[in-house]
């Protein structure tokens, strides 16, 4: 197999030539080791001024020496890497890594004239007579007398180019061979950044060496471990790795931790374990009886989940009373999982493993308001970047913790707890977006980031991923936290593979040489040779039909071992699809009995089961020895398939990846059957994930069976080298924080931990984008010279916030002050923070929300947001899109052209044929309407809030109408009681819409008279009928206004609710929104939200609401109250307030009279401290007369008096009765600063 690259050499003459090196050579190539450490050595200061080959030449003489290579060979490499067509950023990484990252600013010198050094050094006299011995080599091939370069280039450039390939390949097999002998003899002993490496005591990393070492050919193309093979066939390429040896002896010496050498929590936390395996005994030190910051990578099912468990255990002995009671009022733990599907597994598991410590372990949902008492009661946070994986490890803490008697709950968006569960819970779980958006509703010293003692975060690697930067910010906020507060808060990162594991430590504040721990693939439970196949074809339905063919090559060489296989595919629709075609494929070839399960498996039982499956495709496909598996299939179905493929009836499983997440179901080969996974927040296919790609491979090989496991990957042939980076960490993780740092910012301005540029540059510098600037700053735009002009980057962060900040100022998010730098949170920030809206679409809402905003225009809005800006129309959606438009869109759509050609109007077309409970047969479109919905409903509910703030009465109406609607999947137009799910029948409540029945008038319509207007199933319709109406949560509301002065009245509302409660409907309790709005002028003068118990609600006593609003002239009418049900249609009520026969006082109300006392003495106030601070003995007439009031009356006191008549006097006596009361209590005193 022959490599190629191309190399355009900028000279006179261009001239294009293509170099080709066998595989043997481009093997000894990747041997050559770095000359220097990377980052750790001291760097060498260039002296290169100007483009001098001469400074150039004594600047790379000891590095080619220390290389062990003659320095027109190492020029050779460099030139080659700087004359290539590849972008300054790449040049850079390969540069630095063939002469060493000390010589930065030799690389940046190199860099800035790049085609000048190229053009000079084509054209140069080689103090080594290098161009002599060409030219007369290029002499003997053209026949004439020797000449200078540029004479031969304007002659005869094809023969320079062809020599020129001559000598480059000549000179690279010479260094091959010499590194081959050097390889032989062992590693050089100055290869620095090797020996760092094997300083780290904890790292264990085969690759690290490869990674490090200079592919100079062609850097383009991944480099692979030793051992690996490379085939071309007609259809695909084939690449496999050779399966990973043993880890090293130094570790496999390391003694097992036996469980019953720990104390009594760490025995009941890890019961029914005997000893911890290999890694968890490595890391047992430091996790176990430190609080050293931790960062551990291990392969996927290595047992990071109980290197977690030993961080917890070390923090529950931490909270030992001294009568080594483990008191389980003084914390609470934050598990922030991965996926969402995975996080009731994970709870479910954790609690069963805490139970025994008295620990509960709960799930509950990010967008629960946290009260200041349940945030004083959580103290340990578990990131993991998502939903599935929160399950998971919710289920497992719970598990190992309930000896312990701690509780672990799931904290995700489908979870939600009341307020008594969080108080009984030890442990959450939840996702980064969650735990962000909790972390930001703190304020002061009541947040629940200052209170948290450790900070789990599960598959850190997802760093690189658009939502890396949740992660980095939320431990920046940490660290803050730690800096301000001076308490320790412990910081845990785990994950399944890092490439630049060093900066992710750095990130941490990990002490590499104690709680850096990096385990390869050796340390897998059940070693691992993978495969990956790259499939050509013009098109994607012969790539999709090449795929298919190298499926059934690699499935039919594992079924004929009696080996079971589970394919993994990426729809749902492809599951049933792939599964039929490698049954009729198998059964056109003959081939079905090596598919069947062996003779020894009783086939009675499997046939009695499939007659017991409702699935059509499963029960055509289970004899072959086939089945699918997906979520969309009915849960006894599912259940069937994974027992049958456990009891070996099904040897090919073809599924999708949430069967990797949620079910622990392994076998001996796993083949990933193409990579491209549609995203509804792209609205596009992307490649398949690293992470699902480890957790599906992780799924291969039975540890009680299998001495090896098998996995493949099939791919295009343009994916295939991006999937061998991933898996040999070539990729580095960089930071995405800067894609979306005005949000990040805004938010933490509105939290309150950044008042000023200054703040903002120190936040940046604890993100993990500021460790990739340091080490990679042309990745992020920065050129070299700027980069030497500015060593610490912070005149360049001070630009980026600057610039984000004038942003934000724009958009009225913030108010940012250029002169002093300050910046200060607005209202619309704050919603914007607390809701999770982008900036870019609280822009556009600023400029398009309007005080008198309808539905029409609101759904326009939400279409616009650019939550949905990456979404598509494709040319298959258009028809349906059309017929959803014109069945299930109930709004016009304004604003935008047609359904199938406009974004914003697809849009709009899929959120009303959502709240329609429509259910598109387009797969895209499925997706699509369920990332609309997502996020939807958190947008309106954003312009609602902002509504509120702005006081906007009509605009807050129609805001709350279309969250509500959203909410419960239908029209407020419908009658309300399509909202219970306790209603039997959907064609009686169409009756109901037909016959247009109100709530109102079914509650007065007796059961008779109901039957005879239904005419639908008789009496018991009716009567369900009559028991819907009386669920929907109504309030009776009456108010009462008394004047306070002209301008100003008090309201008292009575609250009696008119209902029937339902702990099926209405749980615990029921919100609601109460405001007070004056109709003429449409604004709002006050609202709260209200909250009705399930205890209130039983009492039967009313409930009520007093406010103060303020009364303009001239006068109105009236103003409306108004009680909205949060969460129901169809729960409103209005009450108004007529001013019509209002008394007020006068415009001008008389001044109180001053009566004539006695002056009353110092000594009434019967405190020999309190007389001791005035030095005269008797008080004011003022004074006198407000004594009694201000300190034996608990009353609110409005004082107006003259400038020196003592009010600070009467103060003191308001303070001095607090402290006879309530001495335990704090007095709050604000005074305007003049």
């Amino acid at each position: 197999m022959l490599f190629h690259f191309k190399t355009n050499y900028h000279l006179h003459t261009a001239v294009s030539t293509t170099y080709i090196f066998s595989s043997n050579f481009f093997r000894l190539a990747l041997s050559l080791p770095l000359a220097t450490a990377r980052a750790h050595d001291e760097p060498v200061v260039s002296s290169i001024k100007a483009v001098d080959l001469a400074v150039l030449f004594e600047e790379l003489s000891p590095k080619a020496a220390s290389l062990g290579i003659p320095l027109n060979e190492l020029m050779d490499m460099v030139f080659v890497s700087l004359g290539s067509s590849r972008s300054s950023d790449i040049v850079q990484n390969e540069l630095c890594e063939l002469i060493g990252w000390d010589c930065i600013d030799l690389v940046f010198a190199l860099l800035r004239e790049r085609s000048a050094w190229v053009t000079t050094y084509q054209s140069r006299n080689d103090p080594e007579n290098f161009v002599e011995q060409k030219n007369t080599r290029i002499a003997s091939v053209s026949g004439e007398e020797p000449k200078s370069l540029v004479q031969q280039l304007i002659h005869d450039p094809v023969s320079v180019a062809a020599a020129r390939a001559a000598q480059l390949e000549a000179n690279a097999r010479a260094t091959a061979a010499r590194l081959q002998q050097v390889m032989a003899n062992g590693p050089s002993a100055s290869t620095k950044a090797a020996e760092f490496k094997r300083s780290l005591p904890f790292v264990y990393d085969q690759l690290a060496e490869l990674r490090e070492r200079v592919a100079f050919v062609d850097s383009s193309r991944p480099r692979l471990p030793a051992g690996t093979t490379y085939k071309q066939l007609p259809l695909w390429d084939e690449v496999q790795f050779p399966a990973p040896t043993k880890p090293p002896s130094s570790v496999l010496d390391v003694p097992r931790v036996q469980v019953a050498s720990l104390d009594s929590i760490g025995q009941q936390a890890f019961s029914g374990m005997q000893e911890l395996n290999l890694i968890q005994s490595v890391v047992y030190p430091v996790a176990y009886h430190t609080a050293e910051n931790l960062l551990v990578s291990a392969p996927t099912g290595a047992g990071k989940t109980n290197v977690a468990m030993l961080a917890i255990v070390q923090l529950l002995r931490s909270h030992l009373t001294k009568d080594s009671v483990l008191d389980l009022k003084s914390f609470k733990i934050v598990y922030l999982a991965p996926m969402k599907a995975l996080a009731a597994e994970l709870a479910a598991t954790f609690s069963k493993r805490l139970a025994p410590l008295g620990l509960k372990v709960r799930e509950c949902t990010g967008d629960m308001q946290l009260s200041k008492q349940e945030i004083l009661e959580t103290q340990i946070v578990y990131l993991a970047p998502m939903k599935a994986l929160a399950a998971e490890l919710a289920a497992t803490f719970s598990k190992r913790l309930a000896p312990l008697g701690l509780k672990v709950r799931e904290c995700t968006g489908d979870m939600q707890l009341s307020k008594q569960e969080i108080l009984e819970t030890q442990m959450l779980v939840s996702t980064p977006e969650k735990w962000d958006v909790i972390s930001r509703k703190g304020s002061g010293d009541a947040t629940l980031v200052t209170l948290v003692k450790l900070l789990i975060i599960d598959e850190i690697h997802l760093l690189h991923e658009d939502r890396g930067a949740v992660i980095e910010v939320l431990v920046a906020r940490t660290l803050r936290q730690v800096e301000t507060s001076q308490t320790l808060i412990r910081l845990v990162g785990l994950s399944a593979t890092l490439p630049n594991y060093e900066d992710v430590a750095h990130f941490l504040h990990v002490n590499p040489y104690r709680g850096l721990f990096y385990f390869d693939d050796r340390f897998r439970p059940v070693p691992l040779r993978m495969s990956f196949y790259g499939v050509r074809g013009s098109n994607r339905r012969v790539q999709e039909a090449n795929m298919n063919a190298a499926c059934y090559e690699l499935l039919l060489e594992q079924v004929k071992r009696e080996e079971q296989v589970m394919v993994f595919v990426h729809a749902r629709g492809d599951t049933v699809k792939t599964a039929r075609w490698l049954c009729e494929t198998a059964r056109q070839q003959q081939q079905i009995a090596h598919f069947q399960a062996p003779e020894r498996n009783d086939r009675s039982i499997l046939m009695k089961r499939i007659d017991r499956c409702g699935d059509m495709a499963l029960r055509e496909l289970l004899p072959f020895g086939f089945a699918c598996h997906h979520a969309g299939m009915l849960r006894q179905d599912r259940t069937l398939v994974e027992r049958l493929f456990a009891d070996g009836h099904i040897r090919t499983l073809v599924c999708t990846a949430t069967l990797a997440w949620g079910v622990n179901l392994p076998a001996h080969a796993v083949i990933i059957k193409g990579t491209r996974v549609y995203k509804a927040e792209k609205s596009d296919f992307v490649e398949l994930d690293i992470l699902d790609v480890l957790q599906i491979f992780g799924r291969a090989g039975r540890p009680q069976f299998d001495t090896q496991g098998v996995a493949s990957i099939i791919t295009s042939i343009d994916k295939m080298d991006h999937y061998l980076r991933l898996i040999t960490n070539q990729h580095p993780i960089e930071s995405s924080l800067l894609s979306n740092l005005n949000d990040h910012l805004n938010a933490e301005i509105a939290l309150g931990t950044v008042t000023n540029i200054d703040d903002a540059v120190t936040w940046l510098k604890d993100t993990y984008l500021f460790v990739r600037l340091m080490k990679n700053p042309l990745h992020y735009g920065i050129q070299a010279d700027l980069s030497n002009a500015d060593s610490t980057l912070s005149d360049y962060l001070g630009r980026v916030v600057r610039s984000s900040a004038l942003d934000l100022d724009a958009a009225e998010m913030i108010r940012y002050e250029p002169q002093t730098g300050q910046l200060a949170s607005t209202d619309r920030g704050r919603t914007a923070s607390l809701f999770y809206i982008r900036f870019s679409t609280a822009a556009m809402v600023r400029d398009t929300l309007e005080p008198t905003t309808m539905l029409p225009q609101l759904f326009s809005v939400l279409s616009e947001a650019s939550e949905f800006v990456a979404m598509k129309v494709r040319d298959e959606e258009g028809g349906e899109l059309n017929d959803l438009k014109g069945s299930f869109c109930r709004i016009p759509i304004q604003k935008a052209g047609n359904v199938d050609s406009d974004v914003p109007a697809k849009v709009n077309a899929l959120l009303q044929g959502y709240i329609s409970r429509h259910s598109p047969v387009c797969h895209s479109l499925a997706s699509d309407m369920n990332y609309i919905h997502q996020n939807a409903g958190r947008l309106v509910r954003y312009l609602f809030e902002l509504s509120l703030r702005q006081g906007w009465s009509s605009c807050a109406s129609t805001t709350l109408q279309l969250a509500r609607m959203i909410e419960q999947r239908q029209w407020d137009g419908q009658t309300p009681l399509w909202q219970f799910a306790s209603a039997t029948s959907h064609r009686l409540l169409q009756r109901v819409d037909e016959m247009e029945l109100s709530v109102d008038r079914i509650r007065e319509t007796g059961v008779d008279e109901l039957t005879h207007l239904l005419r639908f199933r008789g009496r018991d319709g009716a009567r369900e009928v009559s028991q819907l109406a009386a669920l929907v949560p109504r309030i009776q509301l009456s108010a009462e206004t008394q004047p306070i002065t002209r301008t100003i009245l008090r309201v008292r509302m009575t609250l009696e609710p008119d209902f029937t409660w339902s702990d099926r409907s209405h749980g615990t309790q029921q919100n609601f929104w109460i405001w007070i709005e004056d109709p003429d002028q449409g604004l709002i003068y006050h609202s709260e939200y209200w909250t009705l118990t399930k205890r209130t609600f039983k009492s039967k006593e009313p409930s009520f609401v007093m406010c103060t609003i303020p009364l303009f002239e001239p006068f109105p009418t009236q103003y409306l109250v108004r009680v909205s049900s949060d969460q129901w249609l169809g729960a409103d009520t209005v009450c108004p307030l007529s001013f019509k026969r209002l008394l007020l006082p006068p415009p001008d109300p008389p001044h109180t009279d001053l009566l004539n006392l006695e002056p009353l003495p110092v000594c009434a106030l019967q405190n020999s401290q309190y007389e001791l601070l005035y030095k005269f003995t008797h008080f004011n007439p003022i004074q006198t007369q407000i004594f009694h009031t201000l300190y034996h009356q608990d009353v609110n006191v409005l004082l107006g008096a003259p400038t020196g008549s003592g009010k600070t006097v009467a103060a003191e006596l308001a303070i001095f009765r607090v402290f006879n009361e309530t001495p335990s209590k704090k007095v709050r005193s604000i005074y305007q600063q003049n």
